[in-house]
């Protein structure tokens, strides 16, 4: 197995771009020596003579490209005003070992399923919750409205209770002395 070169960021996997990229670095190192970067007006002769003469075409070379084109912008040069350099069959791979994009499209369907299934428990506790506050409040009413002798009207309800019968026993007491009186039955009983 061939080992990949690197050049600044960059790590090329033939040689053939490596020594490309090599003869692009030594010329932007001539460039930067030779031109300030200061005189916009040299900066854009240079780089119109760069894109004229197709001198770059690594990811080096496009790289300072793209630096040159940044101090134009920055120094006033209308972006649109400025010539675009071609790309030809440039393909940076990432060396960082971060996740490729099929582990992306994976996580992003696991990320997924896990916020539809979070939705669904959210909604079934929501769901669970509301039948539990429905089942509180009826439970409330039922206790308020009932007949039934709780805890809480225990006391009043044989209050009451003892009152319904100590009514009841006063009015069959009355009930029982019209009778006697009516039929003499007391009286004779008393008097022997």
């Amino acid at each position: 197995m061939e080992e990949k070169k690197s050049i600044s960021a960059f790590s090329f996997e033939d040689e053939k771009g490596y020594e490309r990229a090599q003869k692009e670095l030594e010329a932007i190192k001539y460039i930067k020596n030779r031109l300030s970067l200061d005189d916009p007006k040299r900066v854009l002769a240079i780089y119109n003579k760069i894109i004229d003469d197709k001198m770059f075409e690594t990811p080096v070379g496009l790289s300072f490209m793209y630096e040159l084109g940044e101090i134009l912008i920055s120094a006033g040069i209308d972006q649109e005003g400025l010539k675009t350099f071609p790309v030809k069959n440039c393909a940076v791979v990432r060396e960082d070992n971060g996740p490729s994009e099929k582990e992306i499209k994976e996580k992003l369907k696991t990320t997924k399923r896990e916020l539809v299934m979070s939705r669904r428990r959210f909604f079934l506790t929501l769901l669970i919750a509301l039948i539990l506050a429905a089942a509180i409040v009826a439970m409330m009413v039922i206790s308020s409205k009932g007949e039934t002798v709780t805890v809480l009207n225990y006391r009043n309800k044989i209050i009451n209770e003892y009152e319904d019968w100590e009514q009841e026993l006063v009015e069959r007491e009355k009930t029982i002395e019209e009778y006697e009186q009516k039929y003499n039955i007391g009286n004779t009983q008393n008097d022997q």
